[in-house]
């Protein structure tokens, strides 16, 4: 993915997508230990049933906990376990959920009795918690060989637990799967902390093996992790200096006179980095932001220099 001249949205995404790859380079053997991670799941997933169940890798991306892409608390269910002294979590969508237990109970179809997101018997919630730890036992069956220590689940629960795994800012690694019978079927994404993949025998040995290309498969894969990560953006219309005395003294109700027009271009920042430059408007009784040009980082660099 070639970043847009000049354009901070473009710079910032360079930066990631260049910071994973050389992360995830050094890790040739990762590919394929996905692809039995898919295996495993689509085995899993058809257990006894004759019904063809499809499962693939769809993205893998090394990201920050804030940047996880992932269904909702409501929609989802998180498997959280232990290995080697790190957390990993499974989340799972609650299609895919019944399409599992509906498959494990010989239905071949999505269960219409009692949703598993919503089970109302003993019965129910213990046939959701064994086929989460199938799943969990898939993963850990795929890693064998890379990381032999037991995977033991610690929870089930609705929301992931992001303290486990350092806070917001902690990077980790999500692998999302996809996994198909028929029309149904649903996701999964496997959480895994880089410090845990740091202790993995992952890193590149026979440079034969590895080859002297490029994967593209890492490419696709991180780029399509990287464009689904959420950002939040904050439009400024524009700043206003006082002293610490004027704060202090300041009141409801008192005006500032802030220097700028409704001409004026209002900035578009994310995580105080100017990204777009706007026209503010309206429509249908609410303010609108027309991109007029991409923020110079550089020139707003300088001009914050000579402003200060």
């Amino acid at each position: 993915m070639s970043p847009l001249p000049g354009t901070a949205v473009g710079s910032m995404l360079a930066e990631i997508l260049a910071g994973s790859a050389r992360y995830l380079a050094k890790r040739p053997k990762l590919p394929s230990l996905f692809d039995k991670v898919a295996e495993e799941l689509g085995r899993v997933a058809a257990g006894s049933s004759a019904t063809k169940v499809v499962a693939r890798v769809t993205g893998i991306a090394l990201v920050s906990l804030d940047a996880l892409a992932a269904p909702g608390p409501s929609q989802r269910q998180v498997v959280t376990a232990g290995w080697s002294g790190h957390p990993i979590a499974v989340l799972v969508d609650e299609a895919l959920v019944e399409l599992l237990v509906a498959l494990s109970l010989g239905d071949g179809e999505p269960m219409a009795r009692t949703p598993a997101s919503h089970p109302s018997t003993h019965i129910d919630t213990a046939i959701v918690r064994c086929v989460l730890g199938e799943l969990v036992e898939a993963v850990e069956r795929a890693f064998s060989g890379v990381l032999d220590a037991p995977l033991q689940i610690d929870d089930i629960a609705r929301e992931l637990d992001r303290k486990r795994f350092g806070g917001g800012a902690a990077s980790v690694l999500e692998a999302s799967f996809e996994v198909g019978a028929g029309e149904a079927g649903g996701l999964v994404s496997i959480v895994l902390p880089r410090a845990l993949l740091d202790t993995m025998p992952l890193d590149r040995t026979d440079a034969r093996e590895a080859g002297t290309g490029a994967d593209t498969r890492w490419a696709e894969q991180l780029q399509a992790g990287i464009t689904r990560a959420n950002v939040e953006l904050q439009f400024v219309l524009g700043d206003w200096a006082c002293s610490l005395g004027d704060l202090m003294r300041m009141r409801v109700g008192q005006v500032l006179t802030l220097d700028v027009t409704p001409q004026s271009l209002v900035r578009a920042e994310s995580n105080d980095e100017p990204i777009l430059l706007c026209e503010l408007g309206r429509s249908q009784g609410r303010f609108t932001a027309r991109v007029d040009d991409f923020a110079d980082r550089e020139r707003a660099f300088v001009n914050g220099l000579l402003a200060g």
